[in-house]
Order: C-alpha cells, then structure tokens, then sequence
C-alpha cells in the first residue's frame, strides 16, 4: 500500500511537525498515521484531505485517483 499521506505531505513541502501544527497534533502522531493510515481519526483524515485537496479514500489508500468521482461529491 503506497504511502499517500507522506506523499502528499512532501509534495506540499511539509515536514511531519508543519502537518501536525496544521491538523493539531503531534509529529509522533503524523508518524503513526503515515505507517498506518487507518489510525487516523476521521477529523483528521478530513483535515488533510482539505490540506492536500484529495479524497480520504486516496489518502487511505483505498483508490489511485487522487479526487473523488464528480457523482460522490456531496
């Protein structure tokens, strides 16, 4: 499982504690969520989907596609 949300924090040029202060934990946290997504709460998974502009679903590594299909957006 490709680690998307160490992808996308690097492709925003952030380090583990800029994501953190961004989303209110700690770096040891962005940690854990980056070697396993699914520890992630939803709060967080929403903050960073809206920081990266992609689909929780990316993020967990559950589809390639970086956005959610136009029909599954709310």
């Amino acid at each position: 499982m490709p680690n998307c949300i160490g992808a996308e924090r690097v492709r925003l040029r952030l380090s583990q504690t800029d994501l953190g202060d961004k989303i209110g934990v700690s770096r040891s946290i962005i940690v854990r969520i980056e070697r396993d997504p699914k520890s992630a709460t939803y709060d967080q998974l929403e903050q960073m989907s809206q920081i990266f502009g992609c689909s929780i679903e990316y993020l967990l590594g559950e589809t390639d596609d970086r956005l959610p299909k136009k029909d599954e957006v709310a």
